[in-house]
């Protein structure tokens, strides 16, 4: 059974590669009909004219294209590498730290002060999506030293994930409503809630907007294994869901991501 084209959503993320006006074109013209854009990235200006940009490109094709803006979300990232891509190898030694430096192959800094008191000996550390993968061996202060289990190029601000390990951090912080203070006076068209835990992280963003007096239409990311345990809660509060199978096939076994997908 073919679907009809207008209820298929071909989502596509746009950043540095795909935000000139002949390479939205050529998207829209392949069949995107919706422009994502990760407000973990880049600034408000350039997220301003891309923004403006996608609408003209739209207008000139006479095409519908929803924008949804992404909120950052509690994502860890490392912080910035002096040279990239730093290059780990199997057996290499990595200390990862919560100081505020410039990351080199001694020191790679993390963005979330509790990573010293989150994990312990044994503890799987993923970098970079779960491509490289590390096992902590001792935590000493404010570092975590640890050993590479499998190796690869890494560059500066890739998430990091420990599987098993709660992060405490709000899905919706104070600077996520300022990016939806500003989305919403661009008009976008929907909003992505990352790392969703309940669906009070849904209605947060909901009736932020109302208090604007706009509404919000909400797409809950599942990437996390508590959204999981919630998802009825999700459900009922969001306007669409999301599986990111990238992050949640970190969070939970890889093999369990299809099932908990379907």
């Amino acid at each position: 059974m073919k679907l009809p084209t207008h209820k298929t959503k071909i989502v596509c993320t746009i950043g540095p590669a795909s935000r000139s006006e002949a390479v939205l074109e050529r998207l829209m013209l392949l069949g995107m009909n919706v422009a994502r854009l990760n407000f973990a990235h880049g600034t408000l200006d350039g997220h301003r004219q891309v923004i403006r940009r996608i609408r003209a490109v739209a207008e000139k094709l006479q095409r519908h294209c929803m924008i949804m803006a992404e909120l950052p979300g509690p994502k860890i990232r490392i912080g910035k590498l002096l040279e990239e891509p730093l290059l780990l190898e199997k057996g290499d030694e990595v200390v990862l730290t919560v100081k505020d430096l410039t990351g080199t192959a001694d020191q790679i800094p993390v963005e979330y002060k509790q990573l010293p008191e989150s994990v312990t000996p044994g503890n799987l550390i993923f970098l970079n999506d779960g491509f490289i993968q590390l096992q902590v061996e001792k935590v000493l202060g404010e570092e975590v030293f640890c050993r590479t289990i499998i190796g690869g190029p890494l560059l500066s601000h890739k998430g990091l994930s420990i599987p098993g390990v709660r992060i405490v951090a709000d899905a919706v912080s104070e600077s996520d409503l300022e990016f939806v203070a500003f989305a919403l006076q661009e008009e976008v068209d929907a909003f992505g809630v990352s790392f969703a835990e309940t669906g009070e992280d849904i209605l947060k963003v909901k009736r932020f907007a109302q208090e604007k007096g706009q509404s919000a239409y909400v797409v809950a990311k599942i990437e996390r294994a508590e959204a999981i345990e919630n998802f009825d809660g999700i459900l009922s509060a969001a306007d669409a869901i999301m599986i990111a199978r990238g992050d949640l096939g970190v969070q939970i076994p890889l093999q369990d991501v299809p099932v908990v997908q379907k």
